[in-house]
Formats: structure tokens, C-alpha cells, sequence
């Protein structure tokens, strides 16, 4: 590989292939967002500032003595610095990650050597006696990155829901084990954009075996504002945010806007996201489409804060506006609702068919087809409409 081959990418996890024995210099440098690299067993060499990466968080080193590594390969990745006191000391500790740990190993390395379910399933057990088995106490231990297996299957570059599965099976406890950065295995699989399926399936475990476990979710957002992600893993992490705290999404954001980590092209998309169930909740089209042009324009000023104010002010507005013509079609409301009742009364005496009163009313009320009326009276209404 080239010096520089990959500079810049915009790429959450780097797989760095097995023929590959020497890490050039500056091979990820600026690559803002990346926080997980894999490295085979077979690299030999590591030139300076290899490692530029403000972000980076998963890799570990070879563990042979033979490998030549130069000064200063981690002198730009501060989120590994501030985990250990020198890059000596740094770097001594990457390449014995792994040591007395097999089952975190085998994760880490498992794009190199096509792991089976099977092989995890049997690597996760320790033989007691001849009939009984138990499950490998290290498998839930933390490393000297503080992640666990289950941190660093959510950081792979091959992602398998069959592994995730044995993994939580095995060691559930490991949902809620925080890393060195305070981050749970969920947090890597949002980063890294995992399949739908994968974030799926991580939910339903913190949801069914953690219930109450309480998310830093501000500080996810915060990390993910400051490493400049694509804004697929924002949405997706607010989504989860409306998963585990509904009705409280618009609070969140409003606190957001004062946080100094948040950027403003976060903010953005928080906002644009966020707000979407209202202006959904519009039931006339003039109102939505111009709602939804405030939230494409309302980034222009600079300043977060003013921002969602002004959001909100004109929300709020057409919110009212929209309530008074709905109750300016009441009177239509009812009266197809009457029309409905007549009309369903007369076919219950000639069929002769008999039905609780309360129930009768509320079936008129449902199939008397107001919402699509009175959706389309509504633009007539309108101040200014001819």
C-alpha cells in the first residue's frame, strides 16, 4: 500500500489485507471519522504517523517481537492517547491486548480467518470434567481498550448477527460493559453504520434483558458530532433515542443546541429528523410542504440556539392555524357523520340486523370518511386561497 492510500476516507472501519506487511506513512491521515482498524498478524513494519486517525479506538498490534515500529505512528490518535500515559506504553499494551484473552482475539482476527458460528460456540466453553461444561469466564472480560468481545464484534469490519448472537447469548452482561470511553458495544454498531438487522437485534436484547439501563445518549451524540460521521448514523442513533425515550425527542434536542460539541451541520439534522412526526401530524399538504421548507432553510444562521427558536416559532404557528380550520369543519364533520348514521340505519331495518347503539355511532363516525373531506375543504379555507 501506498503512503497516503487511503488519506482522508470517509470510512468508519478499515480491514487492512493480509498480504500487506508494511503500514505506510500517513496511511490514514485525516480520516476523521475512523475509529476501528484491523490488522493482520503479518505486518512487520509500521512508519511514523501511520496512524493518524483523531478517532481511532479498535486495533490492536502483532504480538511478535520482530516488528519494526516507528516513533511518532500514534502521535495524532488523542483518543487512544488519552487512554494511556505514553505512546510507548501505548503501544506495549496493543500488542499484548489479546494476551490471556483467546476469545476476544478470535473476534478481532475474524475477517482473516473466516470463523464459523460453530468454532466461536466451542471456544466460548471451558471443559470442567468429561460431561460438563461452563461457559469461559474471559469472554466478558474487559482489555486493556477496556472492550469485551461484544465491543468488538460491533466494530468489525464483517458483521454476522449468527457471532452477535452467541456473543449475547453467551455473555449478556457485556450489552452494558463500558469501554475506556464510557461506550457500551451498541454505541460502535450506530458508529459504524451496521445493518439494520444488527441494530435491531441489539435493541431488542438492552430492551428485554437491560430494560432500565440508561444510555449516555448525549454524550453518543457528542462523539459522533465530533468525529464528523455521515449523518446515517445520526438519524439512526435519534431513532433509537424516539425506541427508548418516546415523546421526549424535541426536549433532547433543544438541550443538544446548547451542548458546545454539537455541531451545527449535527444540529442540522437533528432538527430536520427530529421534527418530522409534526409536521406529519399536519393533515393539509399546504402547511406541511411549507414547514418542511422551513427545515431545509432554517440552517442558515449560525447559531443553534436561534435556530430551533425560530423552528418552533413558526411550527407553533402553523400548528394553530391548522387547528382553527379544523374546527372550522366541524359542522361538516358532523353532519357526514349523520348523513353516515342515517344512511346505516336505514340498511339495518331493511336487513333486518340489530347492533349496540355505542357501537353503531362509533362505526359511522370511522367509515363517514370526514378525514378525506375535510382534507381537501381545508386549502379552500386558507387565508389568501381563490
Amino acid at each position: 500500500m501506498g503512503g497516503y492510500a487511503v488519506a482522508r476516507g470517509n470510512i468508519p472501519t478499515l480491514r487492512i489485507p493480509a498480504l500487506v506487511k508494511t503500514i505506510p506513512m500517513g496511511l490514514m491521515c485525516n480520516c476523521k471519522f475512523l475509529f476501528s482498524l484491523e490488522l493482520s498478524e503479518n505486518v512487520t513494519q509500521m512508519k511514523r504517523k501511520s496512524m493518524s486517525c483523531r478517532s481511532l479506538r479498535n486495533v490492536a498490534l502483532p504480538s511478535t517481537t520482530d516488528i519494526n515500529i516507528e516513533d511518532g505512528v500514534f502521535e495524532e490518535c488523542p483518543n487512544l492517547l488519552q487512554v494511556f500515559d505514553s505512546e510507548e506504553h501505548l503501544i506495549h499494551s496493543l500488542k499484548h491486548r489479546f494476551d490471556t484473552l483467546p476469545i476476544h482475539k478470535m473476534i478481532y482476527y475474524q475477517s482473516y480467518t473466516n470463523m464459523t458460528v460453530d468454532q466461536l460456540d466451542k471456544a466460548t466453553n471451558i471443559s470442567i470434567s468429561r460431561r460438563r461444561r461452563k461457559v469461559d469466564p474471559s469472554g466478558s472480560l474487559p482489555d486493556c481498550l477496556g472492550m469485551t468481545p461484544l465491543h468488538i464484534m460491533a466494530c468489525s469490519s464483517l458483521q454476522d448477527i449468527e457471532l452477535y448472537n452467541v456473543l449475547v447469548t453467551k455473555f449478556p452482561e457485556t450489552l452494558v460493559t463500558e469501554d475506556r470511553w464510557g461506550a457500551v458495544p451498541l454505541f460502535y454498531a450506530v458508529w459504524r453504520d451496521a445493518p439494520r438487522e444488527i441494530i435491531q437485534f441489539l435493541k431488542e436484547n438492552y430492551k428485554s434483558i437491560y430494560p432500565n439501563y440508561e444510555f449516555n445518549w448525549t454524550e453518543m451524540m457528542a462523539t459522533l458530532s465530533k468525529a464528523k460521521v455521515p449523518n446515517n448514523a445520526i438519524r439512526t442513533l435519534l431513532d433509537l433515542y424516539i425506541e427508548f425515550i418516546p415523546n421526549q425527542v424535541e426536549e433532547w434536542i433543544t438541550e443538544l443546541a446548547n451542548h458546545k460539541l454539537i455541531s451545527l451541520d449535527t444540529f442540522k439534522v437533528l432538527v430536520q429528523y427530529g421534527y418530522t412526526e409534526r409536521v406529519n401530524a399536519i393533515g393539509l399538504k399546504q402547511f406541511r410542504d411549507k414547514m418542511i421548507k422551513e427545515l431545509k432553510d432554517f440552517g442558515r444562521a449560525n447559531n443553534k440556539a436561534f435556530c430551533i427558536y425560530t423552528v418552533r416559532s413558526i411550527f407553533t404557528s402553523y400548528e394553530a392555524q391548522y387547528n382553527q380550520l379544523k374546527e372550522a369543519t366541524t359542522i361538516l364533520e358532523l353532519a357526514l357523520w349523520k348523513y353516515k348514521m342515517d344512511e346505516s340505519e336505514s340498511n339495518k331495518k331493511r336487513k333486518r340486523t340489530e347492533e349496540p347503539d355505542s357501537d353503531f355511532r362509533e362505526q359511522c363516525r370511522v367509515s363517514c370518511s370526514a378525514d378525506i373531506v375535510i382534507e381537501h375543504v381545508l386549502p379552500f379555507l386558507v387565508p389568501g386561497t381563490e
